[in-house]
């Protein structure tokens, strides 16, 4: 890259890559892209080279407050934004002396896509490169475009007061704001619900736990099979039609049996039998925690106590 025929500009273009090669040395790769340098400044250079004329006031202010510094703003949305400063806030000369400007310079670059058309290079074209597998002309093709701001500070200013009083402020806010109130009303009961919903799903887990604790508890030593005790009752005469079954359980009745009542989740022991009901069976049965209850063949095996 030739050397700028204006010193001040090549000064600045030359610092400028010095602050791009050091927040690549210092930053992680891993999480942040790593900036492309000869892509940044090359549209910079190009314009520095062929148009200094455009930046008399910037010359003008480099060579006025020459101790400058770089901050690049934001480098993950393509090079958003390097902020030039005038003079470093470091540098305490020109502010005890009064010189300190009320201005800054901000770049922005972005990407100027250019769609040329699909890229059908050959070999045998003239100014063809290998290592690009294209000879550069006519082809779909990204630049790197820049624009340079002057950036006037007016002033600046923070909250007078303490947090209760920013309260206040907020609550007149809203009070004066109807719809933003009801945007931030809907924002506060959509949270509500999801805090909600993390909680209920934290109770579920843990009622789970507690669940196969519970069912350990009960079949972690016991090596019989289960006795499922039905209802206290059971139809006299029964028909496959829903409707006709109906009027025959008024007609006919109910046969009681002489087992005790089991409720769910609940059992029994007799004699080294185990009695459950059929819901707290079905849920042994199901429960995939009991390895050691299903190699004893007694999730999948029960005696169903008949009238």
């Amino acid at each position: 890259m030739k050397k700028l025929e204006n010193n001040v500009l090549q000064r600045f273009l030359f610092e400028l890559i010095e602050v791009l090669k050091e927040y690549n040395e210092t930053t992680n790769t891993h999480t942040s892209k790593s900036l492309d340098i000869p892509f940044i400044i090359s549209s910079l250079y190009q314009n520095f080279s062929k148009n200094t004329d455009k930046y008399g006031e910037l010359i003008q202010d480099l060579c006025l407050y020459p101790d400058y510094n770089f901050l690049i703003l934001d480098s993950q949305n393509d090079y958003s934004g390097i902020l030039v400063k005038c003079p470093d806030e470091e540098n305490e000369q020109y502010y005890m002396d009064g010189y300190s400007p009320n201005y800054g310079y901000k770049l922005c670059f972005t990407y100027d896509t250019r769609d040329y058309g699909y890229c059908q290079c050959t070999p045998d074209m003239a100014d063809y490169r290998e290592d690009r597998l294209c000879c550069g002309h006519g082809c779909d093709a990204s630049f790197c475009e820049f624009s340079l701001h002057k950036v006037l500070h007016i002033t600046s200013g923070s909250w007078e007061g303490d947090e209760h009083d920013y309260w206040d402020f907020e609550d007149e806010f809203y009070l004066s704001d109807k719809e933003l109130a009801e945007k931030k009303e809907k924002e506060n009961r959509e949270r509500q619900i999801e805090e909600l919903k993390n909680r209920i799903e934290a109770d579920q887990k843990r009622l789970a736990e507690l669940e196969n604790m519970w069912m350990n508890g009960i079949l972690g030593t016991y090596t019989g099979i289960p006795i499922i005790v039905t209802d206290k009752r059971k139809q006299k005469r029964t028909h496959r039609k829903k409707r006709i079954n109906k009027k025959w359980a008024k007609r006919y009745g109910y046969i009681e049996n002489n087992y005790p009542f089991i409720e769910d989740d609940k059992m029994l022991m007799f004699k080294g039998q185990i009695y459950v009901n059929e819901k707290t069976f079905m849920k042994l049965r199901n429960n995939i925690n009991y390895s050691l209850s299903l190699a004893n063949g007694i999730i999948t095996n029960a005696k169903i106590i008949k009238y």
